[in-house]
């Protein structure tokens, strides 16, 4: 039986407050959560935010759980989801597997 469960987050996620940081906060995670795409060439978020990671990898206390031998798993919305519908944890996960972060994305149902 699983007794403890280690865990990691690369960024947080403020819901309140008036700095800069917290309004950003906001910003980035409305724009991954539609998966908008910026710069050019257009990239995605999730593949901005999967370029972001693996440029800082190295200096996370969480590199060790990522790279060529670690197969990557979306977590499932918690309502159902309709065919079509956006993922953005599913194309998160394939990013990352892109920029080596993962040997491969995999959703399991």
């Amino acid at each position: 039986m699983l007794s403890e469960l280690p865990f990691g987050s690369f960024l947080s996620y403020a819901p309140r407050g008036d700095s800069k940081e917290a309004r950003e906060s906001r910003n980035f995670t409305y724009n991954l959560k539609e998966d908008r795409a910026f710069g050019d060439p257009p990239l995605p978020m999730s593949s901005i935010l999967a370029q972001l990671l693996q440029e800082a990898l190295d200096g996370l206390p969480f590199a060790a759980w990522l790279g060529p031998r670690v197969t990557l798993v979306p977590v499932p919305k918690s309502s159902l989801m309709k065919p079509g519908t956006l993922w953005v944890p599913q194309r998160l996960a394939h990013a990352m597997a892109k920029a080596g972060l993962g040997r491969e994305a995999l959703e399991l149902t």
